[in-house]
């Protein structure tokens, strides 16, 4: 470890072990419940949870970045945060009564979607701790973020656990701890918030500037909610087409795709604030772009690499065979979309930063759309394949779309890696498999193969990594 950053080691560790923690907790509630519950119950858990994180995601407005980036820019925390616990409540509680109204009006739809209405509940208490989560970011007090990040995904994770050695575990428990979880996340963010961050909130005389960070929240709303629908619009269609067994099965793929980004969950959240200081203090270096890019390549490849090696042993022994093998076509077109994933993430913070909201809600409105149209054509014919079809598509889509507005040649150029990366992570990996059956020797051996195919190729140098962009001095 001797070769990173002493300041990137201590702004990204308590990232990492958050990270790390709610993967792992995900994971363990996920397992749990795919194994515990009937494919039937599972889809529909899934369904109204993809339902809930996009209508919540969208009711943030995109005002949880802007806090972030005005937080970290220098502006006074005391006027920011309040505006967006205004509006988490007021939004947050508008929609809980739609929702109400909506199950008195049609109650056949509640009825079948039962899980909806009561999960609301506990999504609600994590809208209303988003403020704090933020504020924690925009000051880069990422330890206290970690805490308030990991301690829902514990307390669901062990009690999931004890349910499930008690066998007690069912429908009805799966959504008191769901909800148990939430509301004592939402405490804990306002405990500390208060305590520890010395946050004070007072709403009096906050309504113009609630009006004025609204409307500069405007150009970045249309993209929350293109963004937001996005990113489950595959599950939500799948729900309300009646597929929620293939849903279950899709779900259970994309779960394992997730986490396997996780190094993407752990570099995403620094990059905002060492971005924005960097544009706003004049110190903007294209170098250290290429060179985050570069090794995100490098990542990205390592991890289709691994995935594509374990999936069916160790799926196939976690999940007693109802989700692995079933999903090698899926899990494959879903892996290949990772260094895209990786890309757009780059690409989109710089833009964010720079404050091309609108140019970003049209790119974004385009993809939305295309991904639409894509899954309402290939769902019907290929179920979760058909999904990562779309969803591969559109993440290339983005890429291609997203370097156009970035407009620097370098990175452009730089981005050759990305075909490089993979085709030296397929021939070690079709190498390693045709001669090893053994995955315990497999994936080690594939690993080293890699690493070599990436020295020889240039791929990856070690005098590189001293040059990522969030070393940038506060």
């Amino acid at each position: 470890m001797a070769f990173l950053h002493k300041k990137l080691w201590k702004d990204s560790a308590p990232g990492f072990l958050q990270v790390v923690i709610n993967q792992c907790c995900g994971l363990v509630i996920f397992l749990v419940l795919s194994v515990q519950l009937d494919k039937t119950a599972f889809g529909e858990i899934n369904w109204a949870l993809a339902v809930l994180l996009t209508s919540f995601a969208i009711l943030s407005f995109g005002i949880d970045q802007l806090v972030v980036k005005k937080i970290a820019a220098g502006n006074d925390a005391a006027l920011v945060v309040p505006l967006f616990v205004l509006h988490t409540w007021l939004m947050g509680l508008v929609f809980y009564l739609l929702l109400l109204t909506g199950s008195w009006l049609f109650p056949h739809f509640f009825n079948t979607h039962y899980f909806l209405l009561w999960l609301a509940l506990g999504k609600l208490a994590i809208f209303f701790a988003s403020p704090f989560k933020q504020w924690a970011n925009g000051r880069e007090r990422f330890g206290v973020m970690a805490v308030m990040m990991v301690i829902s995904n514990v307390l669901r994770a062990f009690a999931m656990m004890v349910l499930f050695w008690l066998k007690q575990l069912n429908a009805n428990t799966v959504i008191i701890v769901f909800i148990a979880g939430d509301v004592v996340e939402w405490l804990l963010c306002w405990l500390l918030a208060r305590q520890h961050l010395k946050l004070r909130l007072s709403f009096a005389g906050y309504w113009q500037p609630y009006k004025n960070l609204l409307k500069e929240s405007l150009p970045q709303l249309g993209t929350a909610i293109v963004s937001s629908a996005m990113a489950r619009i595959d599950w939500i269609l799948m729900g309300l087409m009646g597929m929620v067994i293939q849903l279950a099965e899709y779900s259970f793929a994309y779960k394992m795709y997730e986490l396997a980004t996780l190094p993407l969950l752990i570099i995403g959240p620094l990059l905002i604030p060492r971005f924005a200081r960097m544009y706003s203090r004049g110190e903007v270096n294209t170098a250290r772009f290429v060179t985050l890019l570069r090794l995100e390549m490098v990542i990205a490849a390592a991890t289709i690499l691994i995935l594509c090696i374990l999936w069916v042993p160790v799926t196939e022994a976690l999940a007693l065979g109802r989700y692995g093998a079933v999903n090698n076509s899926t899990i494959l077109l879903l892996s290949a979309s990772i260094p895209f994933l990786y890309l757009n993430n780059l690409l989109w913070t710089i833009l964010f930063v720079k404050g091309k909201l609108r140019l970003i809600f049209y790119i974004t409105l385009v993809i939305f759309l295309c991904n639409l149209a894509a899954n309402l054509l290939l769902i019907p014919l290929y179920s979760g394949k058909g999904a990562a079809m779309a969803y591969l598509g559109a993440m290339i889509l983005q890429s291609m779309l997203l370097l156009y507005a970035v407009k620097m040649k370098q990175l452009l150029l730089h981005t050759l890696w990305l075909p490089v990366c993979v085709l030296c992570a397929a021939l070690a990996g079709w190498g390693t498999v045709y001669f090893f059956s053994n995955v315990v020797v497999a994936l080690p051996v594939a690993m080293l193969l890699y690493l070599l195919l990436l020295l020889l190729s240039g791929a990856f140098r070690l005098k590189d990594v001293k040059f990522l962009p969030w070393t940038v001095k506060k």
